[in-house]
Order: C-alpha cells, then structure tokens, then sequence
C-alpha cells in the first residue's frame, strides 16, 4: 500500500516507462486528474496512446473521452473520439458504445446514423447488464433509445415501447428515466393509466438526485394553487387522483374553487358547488359573505357528502338564495321564502 499518492505516482511512472501496460494507463489517468502530480492534460493523452496503441480497452475509452471534449493541450476532434471510441466498443465497452451512438445520432465527427447509433444502444445495455461497472453506461442506452423511438430516429415510432426502455432503467435508478416514467404516469400515456401517486414516487425519485426538470415540476407541484407558495401543505380533498392541486390552506382552497378561471375544478371531485365546498370546523366561512365563524346552518341543505353550508344569519342566507347564479339553491331540500 502506498502512503502517498505522489509515491504511488512515481513507481507506476516508473514501471511505466519500462513498458508495463497497466502502468502506463495509471499515469495517464493520474495526469487527467491530478493525483500525485498537476493536471498535465497533453501528458495524459501521450500516456494513453501508448497504452490504446497496445489494445488496453480503459485507455482506449478515455482517449475518446478527450478528444471528443478537448482540454487544453488537446485537440477537440469527433472523429479522433469516434475511432477510438469504436475500438473499445469491439471490446465490449457499453460506456463506449452509448458515446459513440451518441455521435452517430448527432452526425458529429461521423456519418449521421440514427440506426447505428440504436445498434450501439443495444449492445450496450446488453453489455451492462453483465457487470455492475458498467450498468450506469447501460441505463444511459436505455435513456437514448427510448428517446429514438418516441422521436422515430432510426425505428418506427412507438411511446410504448420508449416507455419500456425507460421503465427498466427508472427502476435501476437511472434520474432522467425516473422523471420521463413519471411524466407518463401524470399524464396517462404510452398504456400508463393516470396515477398520480406514481407519478409523484418516480418524480420524488428523480429530484433526489438532482434532475433538473424533476426538481422544478416537484417544486410546482408542492406550490399554492391558489397563491404560489412553495411547500403548500394541504392537499386539495377532491383531486387527489387526478390533478393533485397543494394548497397553503382551507382559505386558499376555497378561493381558488371560487375563481371564474380555475382550470382544475371542472376535474376534481365531482360536481360540487365551491361555495358548498367542505370546511374544517375551525374555518366555517358565511357562503355568502365569507365571514369566518359563521353560526347559522342552512337548515335542510347537506350537498357534496353531508356539508353544510353556513350563514352569519338569514339576511346572509337570503342574499345568498337570491343570485340568480346560485347553483345550491335548486338543489336544497327546503323552501325559504325570498319575499
């Protein structure tokens, strides 16, 4: 065991410059990221040449890797990174196979080739599915391919079977899968009934670990309907299977029911009057003038499950009967007079 990287640094340099193999790919990846010595990118480039030149597959790959970003002392060139990229992936590298895809499905450095690119996705989840080293690489093939048949690039266009690449892998743990499993279930397509519930898991998932877009629409999700907030705590009584509206609370909910615009109430919970909406005990609002507390009940009126609606008083109750527009009134069990 060396006690020290720069110690480890020189006995592989040394055993590197007398042609070990392995050695060499060391000093190679110690030069690109600066483990026992300074980042000297051009060395690492030598260094793996001498080692891909000799047929070792790990040296092979990284040198696509550095050709295809370009640091400094490097030259940026596709084509350099497609040709050694190719030369792992005959050796059955899945990280080099999903690159080089990558760049056929792009047309950068090589022919575009959307049927080769898919070729090589599919050897590559192959190929990962025999080693844990080399899953992620895998489920990476799965993201590509699936977004080839949902876009038709190289195969005829199919969102169940996208949906199927990316099932496998969001259950393997792959973020971007997560969120596109749970886009379908949000959105019921692709033979995925609507589930909000897992929806939310597979989304949750992705944003735990960083996705982008799976931490905005979580963040949208969790928000007020009504008011924006962020981390709303109350979810809506009505739409919990189908829009899955947050709300800051009952007062929020209730005035986003009440809202001439509001695009989820026509979906939620049936055909429930707002102002018949259910209200904790401690709220009450009048129906009428949304006083808190209000002490009157409309006496024979149990809409939307037994709610009660409730009045400050008769004149409130009166009021409320008297809008033309007042969708409770014909549904009451009771005649008030209005004269």
């Amino acid at each position: 065991m060396y006690q020290s990287l720069g110690l480890a640094f020189r006995w592989e340099l040394h055993a590197a410059e007398r042609g070990h193999l392995d050695a060499q790919a060391y000093v190679g990846c110690a030069y690109s990221a600066g483990d026992g010595v300074a980042v000297n990118y051009e060395a690492a480039v030598t260094w793996f040449e001498r080692a891909a030149g000799r047929g070792h597959l790990l040296s092979q790959y990284n040198l696509g890797c550095a050709f295809e970003i370009g640091r400094k002392g490097v030259e940026h060139s596709n084509k350099l990174a497609a040709e050694w990229y190719q030369r792992a992936a005959d050796q059955g590298d899945a990280r080099a196979m999903v690159n080089l895809g990558t760049l056929y499905g792009a047309g950068d450095g090589v022919d575009l080739d959307h049927a080769h690119a898919n070729a090589l996705y599919r050897g590559a989840i192959k190929a990962g599915n025999n080693t844990n080293a080399l899953l992620n690489a895998s489920l990476n093939a799965s993201l590509n391919l699936g977004i080839s048949y949902i876009a038709g690039k190289g195969v005829e266009k199919c969102v169940a079977t996208a949906l199927s690449f990316w099932q496998r892998a969001a259950d393997l743990g792959h973020a971007g899968c997560q969120h596109n499993i749970g886009k379908a279930y949000m959105n019921g397509e692709g033979g995925y009934d609507k589930n909000i519930q897992l929806a939310r898991h597979y989304i949750k998932a992705s944003a735990a670990q960083g996705d982008d877009k799976a931490v905005a629409l979580l963040k949208k999700w969790n928000a007020c309907a009504h008011c924006g907030t962020d981390a709303a705590p109350k979810v809506c009584s009505g739409c919990i299977t189908t829009q899955y509206c947050r709300y800051c609370d009952d007062k929020c909910q209730l005035a986003h029911w009440m809202g001439p615009a509001d695009p989820h109430r026509a979906h939620c919970g049936g055909e429930r009057c707002p102002c018949c909406w259910e209200k904790t005990e401690d709220v009450r609002e009048c129906a009428n003038c949304g006083t808190h507390d209000a002490a009157r009940n409309c006496s024979a009126c149990f809409l939307g499950g037994g709610v009660k609606v409730r009045y400050c008083g008769e004149a409130c109750q009166l009021q409320h009967w008297r809008r033309a527009t007042d969708p409770h009134k014909t549904t009451c069990h009771q005649t008030l007079s209005t004269s």
